[in-house]
C-alpha cells in the first residue's frame, strides 16, 4: 500500500528539485524566480479523472516553477501495455507514471522511493496525510 501512495505523490513531488533536475530541456532558458523554465515534464495517466486533475493542476504548477507539464494519458486498456513496454525497455519518454494499484506488483522494479529525497532536500510534508507514510 505504501509503494501505491508513493506513486501518486510523484507528481505532487514534481516541485522539488529532485524530480525537475532531470527534466527534458528545451530551448528557453530560466527566469529569475523560476529556475525550471525551458523544461518539461511528461506524466503518464490513465484517461479519466486524475489525468484531467493533472492537467488543470499543469498550468498552476507551470505558473509557480516555470516547468512545462505535457500530461500523456490513455485508456485503461491500453495504458498498462503502454506503461508496461516503457518501463521495462528503459523508455524515457515518460518522467511520471501513474500505475494502477493492481499492477503495483509487476511496475514495483521500476519505481524509486522518494523518501531519500524528501529527507536530504528537507522538503515540508507537514500538509499531507499522515497515513500516506505507512
Amino acid at each position: 500500500m505504501r509503494k501505491v501512495l508513493i506513486v501518486c505523490m510523484v507528481l505532487l513531488m514534481i516541485s522539488s528539485v529532485m524530480v525537475l533536475a532531470g527534466g527534458k530541456k528545451e530551448e528557453t532558458p530560466a527566469v529569475e524566480g523560476k529556475p525550471f523554465a525551458g523544461q518539461t515534464i511528461t506524466a503518464l495517466y490513465f484517461s479519466a479523472t486524475y489525468a484531467e486533475a493533472a492537467k488543470e493542476y499543469s498550468a498552476e504548477f507551470t505558473e509557480l516553477t516555470g516547468a512545462k507539464v505535457r500530461i500523456v494519458d490513455f485508456p485503461y486498456i491500453t495504458l498498462y501495455e503502454k506503461m508496461g513496454l516503457a518501463l521495462s525497455t528503459g523508455d524515457d519518454t515518460y518522467d511520471i507514471v501513474t500505475p494502477a494499484c493492481q499492477w503495483d506488483g509487476e511496475f514495483e522494479p521500476f519505481m524509486e522511493d522518494l523518501e531519500p529525497y524528501i529527507k536530504r532536500d528537507n522538503f515540508d510534508t507537514s500538509d499531507f496525510l499522515p497515513g500516506l507514510w505507512e
